[in-house]
């Protein structure tokens, strides 16, 4: 049986616990020091809703002299897990003000998960740097698929993180036609099935993304 390969990105600032989180989906550990990511990649077989996947799993700098290495990875990307801390009010800031702008360059319409992390350091020193609130407005304007919170130190919520970026992936490559779910394929190969069943295209026929 072929399995289904996706291939996802986890960014962020320095610190902001997503090479944590990406340690604590594979079950590699909780790592008590922070470490300085350069370029980590992983492989992982994971089954989703019944469907078997073969997932690519990429930890990348988050210092702003590696943007170009970072841009090599995007490409390839099928959806991107974008990071902040709980404790680290400049760290979201930064997914505004320069982390969208970076990633849209380079994945103009890849689904983004927009993940707040260290959630189990959510303490009354914490609980305003960023409400909810504000977190779930930041989601809307960057187009993010959905806002997530998780504690790679508590192993909370950490599968459904990834779980929700392979469901976002499958559904940004269907299309929906006349009620039918079909592959995402490009506009020349509808031109050849058209051309081919001889049927015309109707203007009444509605594409819809998710």
């Amino acid at each position: 049986m072929s399995l289904t390969q996706r291939e996802f990105i986890v960014v962020g600032d320095s610190g902001s616990g997503k090479t944590s989180l990406l340690r604590a989906y594979l079950r590699k550990g909780y790592m008590n020091e922070p470490q300085s990511t350069v370029y980590d990649c992983h492989v992982a077989n994971v089954k989703v809703d019944g469907r078997d996947m073969k997932l690519k799993l990429v930890d990348t700098p988050g210092k702003r002299r590696f943007r170009i290495f970072r841009s090599l990875n995007y490409r390839n990307a099928h959806g991107i897990i974008l990071c902040f801390a709980v404790n680290d009010r400049d760290s979201f800031k930064r997914i505004g003000g320069g982390w969208i702008t970076e990633i849209r360059e380079f994945c103009l319409d890849t689904p983004i998960i927009l993940v707040r992390c260290k959630m189990d350091l959510r303490q009354k020193p914490f609980e305003d740097i960023v409400s909810v609130r504000t977190a779930r407005a930041l989601q809307k304007e960057i187009g993010a698929y959905t806002y997530l919170e998780c504690s790679a130190h508590e192993q909370s919520n950490v599968d459904e993180i990834f779980n929700c970026a392979i469901r976002s992936s499958i559904r940004k490559k269907a299309r929906l036609i006349d009620g039918f779910l079909i592959p995402n394929i490009s506009a020349v190969s509808w031109t050849h099935l058209w051309s081919i069943n001889n049927v015309q295209p109707q203007s009444t026929h509605k594409v819809f993304h998710r």
